[in-house]
């Protein structure tokens, strides 16, 4: 059994996430027609509690977190690329605002599929959201 050693626990020492480059939806293509890829960026713990207690309601003396509203809270903060807050292209939608804009621009399949990337970006594995979800 290897010693333990608390330098591993110091900032310099610990592995980065990177921000991810990975593609959301096919039917997004550059000029050759090759699918876009989408950039997102991880979030930090605090970042996600903050969201986790705005998407927490108390109803009857029952604290329940909207996992649903938690999701697309992460969602738009994590994506870096394309810019949802570009007014350009929410006018291009009729839209206005990113929460708007980013229901426009995704069909409910590749939105579920950004909600997995960003999860697993931040560190959380699919029992982890399962087990989220029935709480």
């Amino acid at each position: 059994m290897k010693a333990r050693t608390m330098s591993a626990f110091l900032a310099e020492n610990i592995e980065q996430v990177p921000h991810k480059e990975v593609v959301i939806s096919t039917r997004i293509k550059d000029e050759d027609g090759n699918p876009i890829p989408w950039e997102l960026q991880p979030l930090s713990t605090s970042r996600v509690r903050k969201l986790r207690k705005k998407a927490t309601k108390q109803i009857k003396g029952v604290v329940d977190v909207d996992i649903d509203e938690l999701n697309f809270a992460m969602a738009l903060e994590s994506v870096v690329f394309p810019d949802l807050k570009d007014p350009a292209l929410q006018d291009s939608y009729g839209v206005m605002g990113e929460e708007q804009l980013l229901d426009k621009i995704l069909l409910p399949g590749e939105y579920d599929e950004l909600v997995g990337q960003v999860s697993a970006l931040c560190g959380y594995n699919s029992q982890e959201l399962v087990d989220e979800a029935k709480n």
